[in-house]
């Protein structure tokens, strides 16, 4: 924009997006967890192009003047390409895209049906809680199935033990042989409680 005093051109105005605070720590972590980055825009070509590619970033992935419809497309087309999509998005015309993808977050900041629609909601508007929320979602995951693994371990031969027992027990008065699958049975649950307490305790480096 330019500002004029009698009709010449005292002064030139340039206005261009601002790159959000922590944006260009997020992409990179993202990208040390092996996810691929797309940014998907309304806005023109070279608006985009000048986010996406700016060195401090690098995403090579982007989409310009794409209509709300559209996003859900693209999403589409990266899951039929066998990819896994996690979504971000915080206005009304990312609701579309938001039902498609396999993990929508939504900045808690923006629209109401954006974050309705949402798996995960980010409280604070800072993107790197984008890649705190996915981190965090690995952890939990692997504390859920190393849970598992435990207690069907535990189970699986536990199980056998106590029908062992049971019949050395009516074979052999006294025989305490049970005591060993309930100690086992508990120790399962111990084990469980203090995995997911180590979860709690654990501290996570971003």
């Amino acid at each position: 924009m330019g500002l004029a005093i009698d009709k010449v051109i005292v002064t030139l105005f340039v206005l261009e997006d601002q790159i959000k605070l922590n944006a260009i720590k997020t992409v990179a972590k993202l990208k040390q967890e092996g996810i691929e980055v797309y940014m998907i825009s309304g806005d023109n070509e070279v608006i985009t192009r000048g986010v996406a590619t700016a060195t401090a970033i690098g995403i090579e992935h982007y989409f310009a003047n794409i209509q709300p419809l559209d996003k859900a497309n693209i999403i589409k087309k990266l899951q039929k390409q066998g990819k896994k999509v996690a979504f971000v998005g915080d206005g009304v015309n990312d609701s579309v895209a938001l039902q498609q993808a396999d993990l929508s977050i939504a900045m808690g900041t923006g629209a109401e049906i954006a974050v309705n629609l949402s798996d995960i909601i980010i409280i604070k508007p800072d993107v790197l809680n984008i890649y705190k929320a996915i981190v965090l979602t690995k952890q939990t995951r692997r504390v859920i199935w190393t849970n598992f693994m435990w207690a069907f371990g535990y189970n699986l031969i536990a199980l056998p033990v106590a029908m062992l027992s049971g019949w050395f027990w009516i074979s052999i008065p006294n025989f305490e042989f049970a005591i060993f699958a309930a100690a086992a049975m508990a120790f399962s649950d111990i084990t469980v409680v203090l995995n997911s307490l180590y979860f709690r305790w654990k501290k996570i480096k971003y």
